[in-house]
């Protein structure tokens, strides 16, 4: 890298590739006379030394690194604009992706060729480097650092392996105020990661509401192709602020997974009292049908909550048609007479059969389920 960078006002200097005169730069011509410019600015190898002619005399100007990169401190903007041209001029653009220009000039000369690829990948190493360096002062919430490498060019943007940007990295750490820094400085708010996440689930799946709740403030949305596992997994965990949180963001409360489960199967299932209570006042249907005939009522009674089946009825939930059955039998045949009495309530005959047209009280009879029999032959 070229520590220096010359001006020549006077006279002309000579580019050297080894003995031989590969072009001469002059301070009587209309075109810039600059001298290691590329290599200067963007940081890669010199590939042609240059000297003073033999026969006559060359005045320069010399600017040094250090007094370029405090004018630069003063002028950010202007480190940029001269990369950009720079760049351009090798059909490039900042990332080091080729530009939509005819290359067929660039592919004829072997050496711009070879300068051209130097270029390409000292940039990309450079990028990559400069990303990872933001991600690191993002997760540890240094927002002066952050703040510093954003006016310096970084992009805001860029993503990781995993197709994560900064913004993503800061919503799981509940960084605040970086988030806040990162959103007003042009992040992609809606960015998906190779899982389909935004930054909002991430908090969301973090428990970052501080974050969540500046998210949704600035638009952020979920990825909805995959919200029924979002809601699902939320109301297993009878994590009621999370399911707000989706719901509230206009999520589809009856999406049903892969197997037509809905968030309130899966909250019945579970026994997750207050979620279902919830996803009920927030339009759930009691009746979903999953792909095996399922609805929530019937995943209340397996789950043996009497008070949340009572309150799953209590809306209109109803048993699925033709459920119920194999329950039945097995509770008469076990002797469970707090789940006979549940079924009942939901809807279940006592006079269903098995696949040997058994009914509840043969089963129960033949086991000696004295209190079953004597509940059945009530209802009867």
């Amino acid at each position: 890298m070229v520590l220096e960078l010359y001006f020549v006002i006077a006279g002309h200097a000579e580019v050297m590739d080894g003995e031989i005169v590969k072009s001469v730069v002059r301070s009587d011509v209309d075109q810039p006379s600059i001298v290691g410019e590329v290599s200067f600015f963007l940081g890669v190898q010199q590939q042609y030394a240059v000297r003073a002619p033999a026969s006559s005399d060359i005045e320069l100007l010399m600017m040094s690194k250090e007094a370029c990169q405090e004018l630069f401190k003063d002028y950010p903007e202007q480190q940029d604009v001269i990369n950009r041209n720079l760049l351009v001029q090798f059909n490039m653009d900042e990332k080091g992706d080729d530009l939509e220009i005819d290359l067929q000039e660039d592919e004829e000369d072997a050496d711009r060729n070879a300068m051209r690829q130097m270029i390409k990948e000292t940039v990309k190493r450079r990028n990559d480097q400069a990303f990872r360096a933001l991600a690191r002062a993002v997760v540890s919430g240094d927002f002066e650092e952050v703040l510093r490498m954003l006016r310096k060019g970084v992009g805001i943007n860029e993503t990781n392996y995993d197709g994560r940007t900064v913004l993503h990295m800061a919503a799981v750490e509940g960084n605040l105020r970086v988030v806040e820094l990162l959103l007003k400085e042009g992040a992609d708010k809606n960015a998906h990661d190779r899982w389909g996440n935004t930054a909002l689930q991430d908090s969301i799946n973090h428990h970052q509401g501080p974050v969540t709740q500046l998210l949704v403030q600035w638009g952020s949305e979920l990825n909805n192709q995959d919200i029924a596992d979002r809601l699902c997994n939320a109301s297993a965990e009878g994590d009621i602020d999370s399911l707000k949180l989706i719901i509230e963001h206009k999520a589809n409360v009856n999406a049903g997974d892969y197997d037509m489960r809905t968030a309130l199967h899966v909250a019945a299932a579970s026994a997750q009292d207050k979620c279902v209570e919830y996803l009920i006042t927030k339009g759930a249907d009691c009746n979903a049908v999953d792909r095996w005939g399922s609805t929530p009522l019937q995943d209340a009674v397996m789950a043996g909550d009497t008070n949340l089946a009572d309150n799953i009825i209590s809306y209109g939930g109803k048993m699925g048609e033709g459920v119920g059955t194999g329950e039945m039998c097995n509770a008469s045949y076990e002797g469970d007479v707090r789940l006979l009495k549940l079924l009942t309530r939901c809807g279940t005959s006592t006079d269903v059969c098995d696949y040997d047209f058994r009914r509840p009280l043969h089963l129960a009879a033949s086991e000696g389920r004295l209190l079953a029999v004597s509940y059945l032959l009530g209802v009867r």
